[in-house]
Formats: structure tokens, sequence, C-alpha cells
């Protein structure tokens, strides 16, 4: 793993397992999407991690990613795992899009065996996690991918399909529910072996008027007759959809994390001009995440096109990454991101950042000295002095 891909992992991954509230929404306007999770009323963490996540590849193609994890219970820190799993995978692709050629379904495997070694290698097959994602890069088709038994759907006007199959013995019998235990065990996981045989298949957007993927604790409710299809035929809005999907997973028990991502109907981002940037936005239901890479533009200048620039960190709630493939050394910790910084070579230009309720934000940068908030300048130029 290079240096920046390595960085932009352990920032995802930190970022996935911060603290947050118990329930939340995030509505994806430019791409008509949302994600989603709830606590629910009988765990006591949530285990479920979810994202939407876009960006522009090497040849300035955009492309999508919607992705969610059901960290197991019963087995170690079944939220790190969904954190870890999620953060390698979303690192991966990123690293992808930027370096390489290759095809969806090669990104999503290639990013898939990051996200199990790293289980793998932390828990030694004692933790583990489902994850299933979607991929849609522009000029090609969409692709899905399935390990455990998080869910892929589509909607189309003869109803809602399910795309992934469960892989427990349930799953693979074709039940929808089993009152046998044993048969709702996972055959399969992020985690557990070296080669992984996910489900991974391209989708023809023909007739789809939505995309939604799933954890157990939501899509429960397709046992309960038509309540999906339903919430969304009386819906026009992504975020009405996601929350009304959640909360009736609570209202009916709320026995389990229930999480979601939902795209309708599906496109491609719709990203503001500004080519020379190498950003990467990610969402989940609890606030934004921005990557950008330092050693592209404004590394040596911060002070070029500062009304763009302003106009782009101050979209709140945002936690901001900064990292720099040729110094990716931290030099500087702080626990919240100061609320102006003042690179040395650019003394006019103030980016102001609204950070929220968010924990620690680690910054880099070619004169990393030039983020440190002024506080913490003085307490380091004292202790020198002494």
């Amino acid at each position: 793993m290079n240096k920046r891909k390595y960085l932009a992992h352990k920032q995802l991954t930190a970022w996935l397992a911060r603290r947050t509230a118990q329930s939340g929404l995030r509505r994806v306007a430019p791409l008509l999407a949302a994600v989603a999770s709830e606590i629910g009323n009988v765990r006591s963490e949530n285990q479920d991690r979810s994202l939407i996540a876009r960006g522009f590849g090497g040849t300035g193609a955009a492309y999508t990613l919607l992705a969610i994890a059901d960290g197991i219970g019963g087995m170690s820190d079944g939220s790190r795992c969904a954190s870890l799993a999620l953060g390698g995978f979303v690192a991966e692709i990123e690293e992808q899009a930027k370096t390489t050629i290759q095809t969806p379904k090669d990104w999503l495997k290639n990013a898939l065996k990051i996200a199990n070694n790293l289980v793998k290698e932390e828990f030694s097959g004692l933790g583990g996690t489902t994850l299933s994602a979607l991929l849609m890069i522009e000029g090609m088709s969409p692709v899905w991918l399935s390990v455990g038994d998080s869910r892929v759907y589509v909607l189309k006007t003869d109803g809602l399909k399910q795309l992934s199959v469960d892989e427990t013995i349930a799953g693979q019998l074709g039940q929808v529910s089993a009152t046998n235990s044993e048969k709702n065990l996972l055959l399969q996981f992020v985690g557990t072996k070296a080669d992984l045989e996910p489900q991974i298949e391209q989708l023809e957007l023909n007739g789809v008027e939505a995309i939604l993927l799933t954890t157990d604790g939501a899509h429960y409710l397709s046992k309960i007759g038509n309540l999906v299809e339903v919430i969304f035929r009386n819906g026009n809005d992504p975020g009405v959809i996601a929350k009304r999907i959640v909360e009736l997973s609570k209202w009916c028990g709320g026995s389990d994390n229930a999480s979601l991502a939902i795209m309708m109907p599906p496109t491609l981002p719709v990203l503001k001009e500004w080519p020379e940037s190498r950003q990467f936005e990610v969402w989940d239901a609890h606030g934004e995440l921005q990557l950008i890479d330092t050693s592209s533009i404004y590394a040596k200048d911060l002070s070029r096109q500062p009304e763009e620039v302003l106009s782009f960190f101050e979209t709140p709630p945002i936690k901001l990454a900064l990292f720099n493939e040729t110094n990716p050394i931290l030099k500087t910790k702080v626990r919240r991101l100061p609320t102006s910084i003042n690179p040395k070579k650019s003394k006019e230009l103030q980016i102001k950042v609204a950070v929220g309720q968010l924990d620690i934000t680690s910054v880099s940068f070619d004169e990393a000295e030039a983020f440190q908030p002024p506080k913490v300048k003085k307490r380091t130029q004292a202790r020198k002095q002494k």
C-alpha cells in the first residue's frame, strides 16, 4: 500500500469509526441520493457503516460509489471491522480511479481483497463484516458486489427486485426467512478467509427507477408484505424514503441496526467544475468527508482563485482531510481543525471550515507548520525557548 493510499485509508477508517448519534440521515442532493442509519431498540452499539462517495478518475471520468457494511455481532468489535473494511475498500477505489484503467469489476474485486486482508490481519478470523457495494463509472455500465447477507435491490416498474442472494443456508435455498437459526448463519464474510467468492454482476439501467443497498436490520421488512416498495411508491425524495424505511424498522421492533444507501434515479455525479483538483467526497448518515491531495493544485500557492476555494470549503458540516503524497508524515495533529488556517505563502487567504461535532482531524502539508493554529504555535515556541 503506497503512502498516499495508506493515509487515505487511515483517514477514512478513523472517520467512519467516530462517535455519532444513534440515528442519522444525509441527503446527497447532486446525486439524488441519501444514506441513513438507525441503532434500533435492542443493540447498544451501531455496527453498521454505510456511505456514498464520488470523484474523478485519472482520465477525468466521474464515478459514484455506494457501499454498506454490517459488522458481525457475537464476534470481535463488529463496528471496528465494518469501519476498517469500508475504509480500506473506499481508499482502494479512490486509488484505482487515479492510477488504473481497469473495469469496474476489477476495481471492486481489488478493493474487496484489500478490505478482506485488513480485517483478517487485525482480527485473525475472530472478527468480520458483510459488504455490499455498487460502482458507477462514466461511460460504463454499473457493477454491484456483495459478500454476506447485506442486500442490493433495484426498483423497477414491476416492483422491487433483490439482485444479491443472502450467503446463508436459508438464502441459498431461496427461503425468505428461516426459523432455524443455523440456517441464518453466514457462509462467508469479509475477514474470514484469504480468497472470497463475491457475487459480482453488471447492472443494466433500463427501466431502473432506484438502487437500494441495505443491512439486515432494514431489509427484514421485506418479510412483511411489500412494505419497502410501498414506501418507494409513496415518496419522491430519497431522503424521505430512507428515513421512513429505517424508522419503520425501529417501529417494528428494531431488533438490529438498520442502515441503507439509496439513489433514485441512478445518475452519474454532477460535480462542480474544478478540473485541476483531486477532491474525493464521502457522505455517511452523520456527515461528510473530503479528501484533497495537496500535492496537486494549491499545494504551493493556496492564494490561487481564493473565491472558488472558499466556496468549496464552506459547505457544512465537513471534516477536512488534507494529505500530500510527497510528504505523508503527519507533522500536525489537532483535536479540532482550526476555524482559520493561514498558509505562510498566502496571508490573505483564510479557509474557514465548519467541523461540527467531529473528532480528531489530521492535517499534513508541504509546510505543515503553516496549518497550526496560532495558539499551538505559541505553545510550541514556548517549549523551544525553555
